[in-house]
């Protein structure tokens, strides 16, 4: 029957299909201003997910949706659509179906060229294969929306068969489900604005109360209990300005060791090559950074200074010297014999296990020689290497895209594949290499400790004798341009974006924009609790204790919040039996945005840092849906007119932006760099912040942790008091090197834009309201690819961002925008 059934719909289908006495309209294609206005029309709207550069699919589904038109011509009740999922990345994460996880993603690599199955780099990465062959193309995909903007049906069209076949398979599909009202089916996907509202509704059943007497009765008693322990000292009475130490103002003041030093490590400290790789990557990120200022980024003036005050140039010589030395013996030395380690003189181990450890890993070696000393060793040369690429393949995108049936062996992505492999080994085999990491990388670590204490013990013992600071102790930072939007002679500034990034962006100036349009509702306490009052803010929650306070050795100096049993009500509380009869309490510890206010009226050490507003609380920068609904968000196209984290879906974090922050007065951000070399700004709603931004070529001299993202200094103790100033600069001279530093407090109504892998730290001078968004911006991308590359290490990320720059035709253009001055939310979304 049923095949009797789908015949007759391949029949009706191919009948529809040579009708030509129709006068159909042309099938619309959803954009940014018709998307909501097109599923409106009718109950049932078949939107064609497709990709143009897919040429055989797109002209099948041209066919398809014109052919299914005339089909249901006379049927009211469903309408046809199609959007360009190239175009509009923002709609490959939001429409995220059942088994499905990360939508067109999987399907997009699956359309690779297929490589031998016994290809070792297969087993690499199910994510990425370095190449530029192929036809890199979304797959298509078909919708079934009702106008409350659920999707209630969805069919991929990547599935074998003549054209008529798939049109009587859709002919069939459609007519089964139009002539249904919504309210009979399931919802397969619901639009983000349903979500919210539906966890709105359970919220309000939610207990927001917490246990605050009993908290602090239990404090109050930990309190006692401490200051009894005469070797145990109030930490209110220390005033700390070192991350993750003890060590407070008097001890420096008194202490004759005049400046800190990083520890110096060994081969023992290690478990295996798991670990050693991962601290080579680290070593490797923190050497290019203390070397890209010297090599690329300070004028010939600058060096001079620092040759003259810090000896920067002889210094840098002598460990470049050291750590050629130190690779050639290992990779090129054939007597060469890593040292021992503990675990060495283990009596039960064999000749082959030795052998393992004591291997050399000889395709690191040219990995290091390319991409640590070549053409990927700073921004400024992966940047010609990418324009040589880009040369090569061809003049325009189209030509490049031309050239991928035979490209030329791309020499970067060649060194990425084989140090996939080398960590796919190790990862399998934690002991082989495992002498030979450890003697490389602690060598190369203790390079940079010795770097640094020689700069130190210059500036400070050689110096400063015969040259004293003309100011002391006090530190000297530069103030920002602030540019006012509402102002008619800044408009065509504001309105270039490629002006804006050669002021601002490329040489790493940060500015500040006030009387900012970005909302059209103020966003108080009072509306966020009524908008967003259900979202769930748990991950976001940090601890942040005020500045001369103890403060952990975290990105930001920043803690996760955890709900203290003490605070948690019965309500909260369960007892769960085991599988082996034994009883356990367990606590829920999940927190609404509702429930964070009350606890941080209480605690006062909490801030609320980057809660996502498009995973939660979409209601406030759009109605119903973010295509064609009522944008109640604006950006200012001068910072939101590029952005690489959008334009390349993988970036799974960049739909979580803009998000809100919500700190108490004196909660604060130590010195930290945003992750994936990435731009931002911070929009202030409601009370001031303090901002002390540093150049990225300042950074030699913030004394960055090694293994670690984060720096030792609390720069925003700067100015706190003479004390605070001796302190600072006995502890960490260095930072008087800094002369690219700026300060600014940030007043409500102004954005703050940090241009990409500047350093700053923050202190929130009164409750504050933010928002902020994290960018790639057009100029910063060699920077983010060379994060991407030493830091994160995320090559499928940097593939398909340089396979995005080098392959489509918007790659190197700035977003258009009906205002001039400003993008509204779906027009930054829309971006491609």
């Amino acid at each position: 029957m049923m095949t009797v059934l789908a015949s007759l719909f391949v029949a009706l289908f191919v009948a529809a299909s040579v009708v030509t006495a129709r006068d159909l309209d042309v099938i619309p294609e959803l954009g940014v201003y018709n998307f909501a206005s097109e599923i409106q029309k009718n109950i049932w709207t078949c939107v064609l997910f497709y990709d143009p550069q897919d040429e055989f699919n797109f002209a099948d589904g041209e066919i398809l949706m014109e052919t299914l038109a005339r089909v249901f011509a006379g049927v009211d009740r469903v309408g046809f659509a199609m959007l360009d999922i190239r175009a509009h990345p923002t709609y490959r994460t939001q429409y995220k179906f059942p088994d499905d996880p990360h939508p067109f993603i999987y399907h997009f690599y699956s359309h690779f060229p297929k490589v031998d199955p016994d290809d070792e780099y297969m087993r690499v990465s199910s994510r990425t294969w370095m190449n530029l062959k192929g036809d890199l193309y979304w797959p298509s995909r078909l919708a079934l929306f009702a106008k409350d903007y659920n999707v209630y049906g969805e069919l991929d069209l990547d599935f074998n068969g003549e054209v008529e076949a798939k049109g009587g398979i859709l002919t069939h599909w459609i007519a089964s489900t139009v002539f249904k009202e919504p309210e009979w089916l399931h919802v397969l996907l619901e639009s983000q604005i349903h979500k919210e509202q539906k966890k709105a509704k359970r919220a309000k059943r939610m207990d927001n109360t917490f246990a605050f007497d009993n908290y602090f009765r239990e404090q109050k008693e930990h309190e006692v209990e401490e200051q009894t322990n005469a070797t145990t000292s109030s930490s209110n009475s220390r005033f700390l300005l070192e991350s993750g130490s003890d060590m407070d103002a008097s001890t420096v003041a008194n202490n004759t060791e005049e400046y800190y030093k990083h520890e110096p490590i060994t081969v023992n400290d290690g478990s295996n090559s798991v670990h050693f790789l991962f601290l080579l990557s680290c070593v490797i990120e923190k050497y290019l950074i203390a070397v890209e200022g010297y090599e690329s980024l300070w004028d010939d003036d600058r060096k001079a200074r620092e040759n003259e005050q810090t000896n920067f140039g002889q210094y840098y010589d002598a460990m470049e010297n050291k750590l050629k030395s130190l690779l050639d013996r290992i990779f090129t030395d054939p007597d060469y014999q890593p040292p021992a380690r503990m675990e060495d003189n283990t009596t039960d181990m064999d000749q082959e296990t030795q052998q393992r450890r004591h291997q050399v890993p000889i395709a690191l070696n040219q990995y290091l020689d390319e991409m640590v000393f070549g053409y990927a060793r700073n921004p400024t040369k992966l940047q010609e290497y990418l324009n040589y690429i880009s040369d090569t393949l061809g003049p325009t995108p189209e030509a490049r895209r031309k050239a991928r049936t035979d490209p030329p062996s791309i020499a970067m992505f060649d060194r990425m594949r084989e140090y996939m492999k080398l960590v796919e080994q190790v990862s399998r085999e934690e002991d082989r290499y495992v002498n030979v990491l450890a003697d490389l990388t602690s060598q190369w670590y203790n390079l940079l400790v010795e770097l640094q204490d020689n700069l130190q013990h210059y500036y400070v013992n050689v110096y400063l004798p015969k040259n004293p600071r003309p100011l002391g102790n006090n530190f000297t930072r530069q103030s920002m341009d602030v540019i006012d939007m509402e102002d008619p002679a800044n408009a065509k500034l504001l309105s270039d974006y490629d002006e804006f990034s050669k002021r601002y962006t490329v040489p790493a100036t940060p500015v500040i924009l006030s009387n900012v349009n970005m909302t059209d509702e103020v966003y108080s306490i009072e509306y966020l609790l009524e908008q967003c009052g259900s979202m769930d803010v748990t991950k976001a929650i940090q601890v942040s204790n005020p500045v001369g306070k103890k403060s952990t050795d975290n990105w930001g100096g920043l803690e996760n919040f955890v709900l203290d049993d003490d605070l948690a009500t019965q309500n909260r509380k369960e007892t769960i039996e085991l599988e082996d009869g034994d009883e356990v309490d367990v606590v829920q510890r999940d927190i609404t945005l509702q429930q964070y206010v009350t606890l941080s009226d209480k605690l006062g050490n909490l801030y609320s840092h980057d809660m996502s507003l498009p995973d939660d609380c979409d209601s406030i920068l759009y109605e119903d849906t973010l295509y064609g609904g009522r944008s109640k968000f604006r950006l200012p196209h001068v910072v939101a007119g590029y952005d690489l984290f959008h334009r390349v879906t993988l970036y799974g974090y960049a739909r979580t932006w803009p998000s809100l922050f919500i700190g108490k007065k004196g909660s604060n951000s130590k010195v930290h760099v945003d992750s994936g070399a990435s731009g931002f700004f911070m929009y202030l709603v409601s009370g001031r912040k303090r901002w002390v931004v540093y150049h990225p070529s300042e950074r030699p001299f913030l004394y960055d942790r090694i293994n670690l993202s984060a720096f030792v200094p609390d720069v925003l103790g700067m100015d706190k008091s003479e004390l605070a100033n001796e302190v600072l600069s006995k502890r960490f001279p260095l930072l008087h090197r800094a002369e690219k530093a700026y300060e600014i407090i940030q007043e409500p109504g102004q954005l703050v834009y940090i241009p990409p892998s500047c350093p700053h730290a923050v202190e929130n001078l009164d409750d504050i309201v933010g928002v902020a968004l994290n960018m790639a911006p057009r100029d910063g991308l060699a920077s983010h690819v060379h994060n991407q590359i030493h830091d994160d290490r995320y090559f499928g990320f940097t593939e398909l961002a340089l396979k995005y720059w080098l392959f489509e035709d918007n790659a190197r253009k700035p977003i258009a925008t009906k205002d001039p001055l400003y993008a509204t939310f779906a027009e930054y979304k829309a971006q491609y």
